[in-house]
């Protein structure tokens, strides 16, 4: 790790209140020491040892500390290096060095706190990226399985059939994705959300929907078609629809009832158990709208999804 590297990871940690408040004594105790060494010498300007860790606390800890650590050290000089505690009788000359120490240390504080805040904003970007790259890497790989999966799966008499019937899917699918990007801002009902996500992988008798009609707001409607985009692309790959006799039925509550969505699955291959653990895990962590839980029946998965307390329920 180079200096810069352990310097801006020291800005982004985020101490507990003991270390903070820790730090803040020794931003105080350090300068005193120092002002101590100098002695006379430094009398014409009593708070010259101090200038340099108020920064470094507004750097390290932010602008609240650092304001802190500044009242702190101006009463500690007072009553230790003063002979007159000015504090007590203040006169003009007085007040005129407690004023530049207090605006000197402002901007000093300023900088250091918008230095720390750049540093953050940037970190919390990389990750963003990162994240959003990660993001992209699955939904390249998922769309190329799920290309392949179509292949196998279309079905037609002959050359012209299966093209028309795959080239179909294919555009469908492209459509799902579309929306994925561009619906679901205003809202949407539930079925409109399940057909648009199940286009490109509806054959007869694959999909049975049954629910009454229910809107859900924009953010849930979205995190929903994002679910069941995967739980599609899932069975498509592995479970129900890889199977022609494979079907997926999908039902939901009615209004007023708390919304909940089950996704279940039937004459598709079992679940192999070591890809039990993964689905859940690589298709619904980080889902902020939803708990989604799975089981694993003999007969096929059984989703359900519910709103999570993060965004409320529908």
């Amino acid at each position: 790790m180079t200096r810069l590297d352990f310097v801006r990871a020291a800005i982004i940690a985020e101490p507990r209140f003991p270390a903070k408040a820790l730090l803040t004594f020794l931003v105080v105790i350090v300068p005193t020491g120092l002002r101590f060494a100098l002695g006379a010498s430094a009398n014409p300007v009593p708070f010259v040892t101090y200038y340099p860790a108020v920064m470094l606390c507004a750097v390290f800890l932010g602008w609240r500390w650092a304001t802190f650590a500044t009242v702190i050290s101006a009463v500690v000089v007072s009553r230790v290096f003063l002979a007159r505690p000015w504090m007590e009788d203040p006169g003009p000359p007085d007040l005129a060095i407690f004023v530049f120490f207090c605006v000197s240390c402002a901007i000093l504080i300023a900088t250091g706190d918008t230095l720390r805040r750049a540093v953050r904003k940037a970190e919390q970007t990389a990750e963003e990226r990162e994240l959003l790259n990660r993001e992209m890497y699955h939904r390249i790989q998922n769309t190329l399985a799920v290309v392949i999966a179509l292949v196998r799966t279309s079905k037609g008499n002959n050359i012209e059939d299966l093209k028309r019937d795959l080239l179909g899917r294919i555009f469908a699918l492209s459509k799902a994705n579309r929306v994925l990007q561009n619906q679901a801002r205003e809202g949407a009902e539930v079925r409109e959300l399940i057909s648009q996500a199940a286009t490109a992988f509806m054959r007869d008798g694959g999909f049975a929907v049954d629910g009454p009609s229910r809107k859900l707001p924009a953010e849930m409607a979205h995190h929903l078609l994002l679910i069941l985009h995967e739980l599609c692309t899932n069975a498509l790959k592995h479970g129900a629809l890889s199977a022609p006799e494979g079907r997926v039925c999908v039902k939901w509550t009615p209004e007023p009832e708390p919304f909940r969505l089950e996704w279940r699955e039937e004459g598709g291959p079992t679940v192999a158990s070591s890809q039990r653990k993964g689905l859940g895990a690589q298709l619904f962590a980080g889902q902020p709208a939803y708990d989604v839980a799975i089981d694993y029946p003999p007969s096929g998965v059984i989703c359900t999804i519910t709103p999570s307390n993060k965004l409320g329920r529908a």
